[in-house]
């Protein structure tokens, strides 16, 4: 994976034009790369390769709801993703219907636990923009389910408004699929820069996400408590979509944290 990754960030373009978005770029192939170091904790490597992807110029999209919905594809904070446009060729993704609001938009796979509920500190405008509940408004203007189903929330980054749908294809399947985004590579940045020692650094870039969920700075400051922030702050920025288990397990939690679901 490492070759792969590292071959393919030396000959990649930066960019694309409109006709191209969705390959590849040399961001995306070290950005991934980046998160491997992660893995293989081999902090020098993770945080010169994230410092490599943070001087190309992304940034955080400022409205964390657009950032999820169609309008806010491709856009300064996309690292990479996957085009699911709905085309005579393509039928777009399933990704968005199997997660879409029970009997409305969707299955109703993948809900949200409490214990993710209870995660989100008071005032984190992430809670409610990635927790889709039975009877709530969206931002959009649609009404979900207002009567109960066995299902009652729902995965809010996986939803597409029903102004936004195409009807030629299945519900949801629109919607792209963010792989990698520029604030996990902050926080792949900001938990290898903890590691080698440079906590400025690592709060600097952990207090980046904070901002943009209206968050104050963290309090945390030494190394221990610095590493225990910045692996919560994953656990919330990057709520459902696909990290927590092997986060868990990467950082030895998983045995503690999954016991009292019977694993």
């Amino acid at each position: 994976i490492i070759s792969d990754l590292t071959a393919a960030s030396q000959v990649l373009p930066q960019s694309y034009g409109a006709s191209d978005l969705g390959r590849a770029t040399k961001g995306a192939a070290l950005g991934m790369l980046s998160k491997v170091f992660l893995y293989k904790k081999d902090w020098q490597k993770a945080y010169d390769t994230s410092n490599q992807v943070i001087a190309m110029g992304y940034s955080l999209d400022a409205n964390f709801n657009h950032l999820f919905r169609v309008a806010g594809e491709f856009g300064t904070e996309s690292v990479f993703e996957i085009d699911c446009a709905c085309t005579g060729q393509y039928k777009g993704s399933q990704y968005s219907q199997v997660q879409g609001a029970k009997d409305q938009f969707g299955w109703g796979f993948f809900t949200p636990s409490q214990a993710l509920e209870n995660a989100f500190e008071p005032g984190d405008i992430r809670k409610e923009l990635t927790i889709l509940r039975n009877g709530e408004i969206t931002p959009e203007g649609d009404l979900i389910n207002a009567n109960p189903t066995s299902v009652n929330t729902y995965n809010q980054k996986a939803y597409v408004p029903k102004s936004q749908q195409n009807t030629a294809c299945d519900d949801g399947s629109v919607q792209n699929i963010r792989v990698l985004r520029f604030a996990e590579v902050l926080l792949i940045n900001a938990e290898a820069a903890n590691e080698l020692g440079n906590t400025a650094t690592a709060i600097t870039n952990l207090n980046k996400v904070r901002t943009r969920a209206q968050l104050p700075n963290t309090t945390a400051s030494s190394q221990s408590a610095l590493r225990t922030a910045i692996w919560h702050e994953r656990r919330v920025e990057l709520a459902m979509e696909g990290d927590r288990f092997v986060d868990l397990v990467r950082t030895g939690q998983a045995a503690t944290v999954l016991a009292p679901y019977g694993f």
